[in-house]
């Protein structure tokens, strides 16, 4: 499943590509999130205590979601 760095030469249909931008795209909305909720002088403060999801949870819950679907 690991692809070369960056995905360089990583074909689209591929798991692990289709993984990452879907990360990415949940990463994003967090962010969107924040910045829709919080003014600015406190985002820092907010981030400390809320720094969003990493690629490793969203991973698992991605796995658990598969595995309640099946």
């Amino acid at each position: 499943m690991p692809c070369a760095p960056r995905m360089a030469g990583c074909r689209i249909g591929c798991l692990h590509r289709q993984l990452v931008n879907e990360y990415r795209l949940a990463r994003t909305d967090f962010e969107a999130g924040v910045e829709a909720e919080v003014w600015e002088t406190e985002r820092a403060e907010f981030r400390d205590l809320n720094p969003g999801i990493t690629f490793k949870e969203w991973l698992i819950g991605h796995r658990k979601q598969q595995e309640e679907a099946a």
